[in-house]
Order: structure tokens, then sequence, then C-alpha cells
């Protein structure tokens, strides 16, 4: 149990306990504590007999899963902020490009 929870970066990352994998009768979730863990271990143990542990990707409870939510709410707000020159609706953005056309400038061809 603790190898995986080392593994899995506990006690910044939190874990679930349940009976067996797949198993919904019976869930421990945000477990973040060593105290915890053992609290949970021995109580599914004592009324099971075994012990499934999985991490729990709520966001609350993963800081790396918080970090890409962060990242992407960023690239969202750029996103929005980004106007269309012609219209000016919220959420331009270049989605492709060709070579070699002419400048609307110059005429000479672009990259």
């Amino acid at each position: 149990m603790n190898e995986f929870a080392d593994r899995v970066k506990f006690p910044s990352h939190a874990l679930i306990l349940r009976k067996a994998a797949g198993d919904t009768a019976d869930i421990l979730k945000g477990i973040n504590s060593q105290e915890n863990l053992n609290k949970g271990f021995q109580l599914f143990m004592n009324r099971y007999g075994s012990v499934y542990a999985e991490t729990d990707m709520s966001a609350l409870y993963t800081p790396t899963r918080m970090e890409v939510i962060g990242k992407a709410a960023e690239k969202l707000v750029t996103k929005i902020q980004s106007l269309c020159p012609d219209c000016s609706s919220p959420g331009f953005g270049i989605t492709a490009s060709t070579k070699g056309l002419p400048c609307s400038s110059c005429g000479f061809a672009t990259q």
C-alpha cells in the first residue's frame, strides 16, 4: 500500500479505498493523510479482507490536475480576448495557413 501511495505522490495527491476494483458498495474518498489511510486500510481489511487503492482524480485532491485545469483556463481567457479584426467577435484565432499566398499590401508571397 505504501509503495503505491509513494508512487502516486500521496499525500499531496489523495487516494480512494474500496473493497475491490469497480466495487461501489463501500468507498472512502479524499484520503490525504497517513492516519486516514491507515484507518481506512484497517477498516477494509477487517470488514472485507481486501483493499483496493486508487488515485482520487477530483481536482480538489490532485495538484497535478489543478495545474492542467489552470493552464486550460488561461488559454481560454486568451482565446476569448482575441477578437476578429473584421467584426470584433471573441475567440478569433488562426487555425491554418497556406504558404505562398500573396501579401494583401505588396503582393509578395507570404510564409
